[in-house]
């Protein structure tokens, strides 16, 4: 099954159950989806920020976690969550564009 079997059947599945905008809804949610990519990029950032403070600092004694919190793990987790969400809207639009592309491509040759 691939992206557009699952789509159709979603759509097959919700129609006459609620009202057309609500599949609509359903259907723009599914293809923006964006909440997990987001969260693992948050969770790994915590996490290699962590890596880094416990292998760098904390074994050199240096034991003042809030201020590495704040001033270094902090920025850098949202500057990745940010740079996440402007990489995946790019990714977004480029695989709709080559969808399109491949619809145009297929309705000519026939």
């Amino acid at each position: 099954m691939n992206k557009q079997d699952f789509i159709d059947r979603l759509r097959m599945a919700l129609n006459g159950r609620v009202s057309p905008g609500l599949v609509m809804d359903n259907v723009n949610y599914y293809e923006d989806y964006i909440t997990l990519p987001l969260i693992l990029s948050v969770v790994n950032g915590l996490w290699y920020s962590l890596y880094i403070y416990i292998f760098r600092f904390l074994i050199r004694g240096r034991l003042n976690l809030p201020y590495y919190f704040i001033k270094i793990m902090l920025p850098e987790i949202i500057f990745t969550a940010v740079t996440t969400l402007l990489v995946y809207r790019l990714f977004l639009s480029a695989s709709r564009r080559l969808e399109d592309i491949g619809k145009r491509r297929d309705t000519t040759i026939v």
